[in-house]
């Protein structure tokens, strides 16, 4: 094989790994390494409220596939705006200087999109679409150094005041354990304060249980 030969075999291998690691990697206007889905009919979703619980998420999204733990930096959990369902106020993330939330990365297949805007509201103006970017973490919590685009949702109006119900927070608790939060995260949200509102059903249905 000619040396010219050899140097288009180069270039065509070359274009090809290219191809192969951006269909698995991307980068943002600031130049950061980012990982994307290879898979353009799904996309990753960040749960922070009751969404962390997989079953609650499933509901809308019976696709839903757990990704691993993520931090939101620059952000704090809050609780802004009224659910008749939940008997208290449902979460929020707000902007907060040095704020970090811990979160459950979902990919979700983007055909149950607009179910999970239902599931948020979103069509009566509660909550609307949102994109950030979050640090993936390992498994001791120490960031990958990989940063990940991913859909959230937030209060359109927030009311920074309210609070949760007991049968909300409850939810939120189950979902922070069962995929692994960090302790001292789940014990904060523990110690929020909350109405005396409790539901086993509507706790059971969103367990997988009922």
């Amino acid at each position: 094989m000619g040396r010219w030969s050899v140097s288009i075999l180069s270039a065509i291998l070359g274009i090809s790994a290219l191809t192969f690691v951006c269909g698995f990697w991307g980068w943002d206007d600031g130049k950061r390494v980012v990982k994307v889905m290879s898979q353009p009919e799904r996309l990753v979703y960040f749960g922070y409220g009751s969404n962390l619980k997989g079953t609650r998420l499933q509901v809308s999204a019976p696709s839903a596939k757990f990704e691993g733990i993520a931090r939101l930096d620059g952000f704090k959990l809050a609780f802004t705006t009224p659910s008749r369902r939940w008997g208290g106020a449902a979460a929020d993330v707000l902007e907060a200087h040095g704020g970090i939330v811990y979160g459950a990365m979902w990919s979700i297949a983007r055909s149950e999109l607009l179910a999970v805007d239902d599931q948020e509201s979103v069509n009566q103006g509660q909550y609307f679409r949102d994109f950030q970017y979050v640090d993936e973490l390992d498994s001791g919590f120490r960031s990958t150094g990989r940063k990940i685009k991913v859909l959230l949702y937030r209060v359109r109006e927030p009311q920074p005041t309210l609070i949760p119900s007991k049968v909300y927070l409850r939810v939120i608790l189950a979902g922070a354990k069962e995929i692994g939060l960090p302790p001292d995260y789940v014990h904060t949200i523990s110690l929020i304060k909350t109405t005396p509102y409790d539901n086993e059903t509507l706790y059971e249905l969103f367990m997988g249980r009922a």
